[in-house]
């Protein structure tokens, strides 16, 4: 089973397994379309459901779920001991902690979401489209990674930045070097002493969103003080 792929990596595997059998292909083999706000329709085979959708936030949650559930069927027909008629609640009750996850915090709405590569920034930048949210962002980043290309998939979607340095990461961006890159991509920012600083400003403005990406390590160390 091949997953949504990008087209020159698709057109690769197209090419490498072509004369392959049992081989299953997203939107060619098995595919969805949403139906409803709350809905979406999968067909695989002669298998064919509207599933509720998932509770894991993002289009690209649906795309990852026609993938599982395809596994799924697939495993069965293999004699694995797979209960199909338990998959929906399986969709509406997966959590994945820091992917687009939402917390409520005092009068706030905090989306963590520790997307670190150009992947995971259109993902993200989708969702605030789709939910037309422009949030404050608490943004920290490792140095071995696109700062600069990340930034720039999502300023035209972000209120302010508040660059961090990760905390007990030596490989950490400063907060210094995530301003010039702002800066430069004339990203409104703000340069706070430290978290607690950030946190202060973030509850005094009217904005109800917040967001805290570039890193899943950033997202780990904040993500325990708004539970």
């Amino acid at each position: 089973m091949i997953a949504k792929q990008k087209e020159e990596v698709q057109n690769h595997i197209f090419k490498k397994l072509k004369n392959k059998k049992n081989i299953y292909y997203f939107n060619k083999d098995y595919k969805f379309k949403i139906t409803h706000k709350e809905k979406f329709y999968y067909k695989f085979k002669n298998f064919e459901k509207i599933f509720k959708k998932p509770s894991l936030e993002g289009k690209h949650q649906i795309e990852n779920t026609s993938s599982a559930v395809t596994a799924a069927i697939i495993l069965k027909e293999n004699n694995y001991s797979i209960k199909l008629n338990s998959m929906e609640k399986s969709i509406l009750t997966t959590k994945w902690p820091g992917r687009i996850e939402k917390l409520i915090y005092k009068n706030k709405i905090i989306i963590l979401d520790g997307s670190h590569n150009l992947s995971g920034a259109e993902k993200l930048n989708d969702y605030l489209v789709a939910n037309k949210i422009k949030p404050l962002t608490v943004f920290g980043m490792l140095n071995n990674k696109d700062v600069l290309g990340f930034l720039q998939i999502l300023k035209n979607n972000i209120d302010t930045l508040y660059p961090i340095q990760i905390p007990d990461e030596k490989n950490a961006l400063t907060k210094n070097e995530i301003f010039k890159v702002a800066k430069k991509l004339n990203i409104k920012s703000l340069l706070k002493y430290n978290l607690k600083g950030i946190n202060q400003s973030l509850m005094k403005t009217c904005n109800k969103y917040i967001l805290i990406t570039g890193s899943l390590y950033l997202v780990g160390k904040i993500r325990k003080k708004y539970l």
